[in-house]
C-alpha cells in the first residue's frame, strides 16, 4: 500500500462516490446499477431507506473504484432522465454513515448511563 489517504485499514482501497437526488420511489439498485456502470466499475449502490416508515427516501449513491469514472458520471447524468425522473447528480461530499450512525443521527444515543 501506498500512501494514498483512500486506502483503508482492511486494505480496501475507497472508491469515489457520486450522490443521486430526486429518484423516483419505485427505482431499484439495479435498475440504478445499469444507469451507471457504463462509466467504469462500480464497488456499491446504496439506496437509503426512511428507518420508521422502511420507504425509500428518493435518494442514493453509486460508489465507483475509480475517482474518474465517478466523475464522469456525475456530469453525464446529472439532469438526464432515469427511471422516469430527471436526476440530479454530483460528487458526495461525505462517506456513506451506517445505518446503526444514521439512527444515532436522527435518534440521539440510547445506550443511556453516562461515560
Amino acid at each position: 500500500m501506498g500512501d494514498d489517504p483512500r486506502d483503508s485499514r482492511r486494505g480496501r482501497r475507497e472508491g469515489t462516490s457520486v450522490l443521486v437526488r430526486k429518484l423516483n420511489f419505485d427505482t431499484d439498485v439495479e435498475t440504478v446499477r445499469k444507469a451507471f456502470e457504463r462509466f467504469g466499475d462500480i464497488r456499491d449502490v446504496y439506496l437509503p431507506r426512511d428507518y420508521a416508515t422502511q420507504r425509500p427516501r428518493g435518494f442514493g449513491f453509486v460508489e465507483f473504484l475509480d475517482d474518474q469514472h465517478a466523475e464522469e458520471a456525475a456530469k453525464e447524468m446529472d439532469g438526464r432522465d432515469l427511471d422516469g425522473a430527471l436526476v440530479e447528480v454530483q460528487i458526495a461530499q461525505n462517506k456513506r454513515l451506517s445505518p446503526s450512525s444514521m439512527r444515532r443521527k436522527l435518534f440521539g444515543d440510547d445506550r443511556g448511563g453516562s461515560r
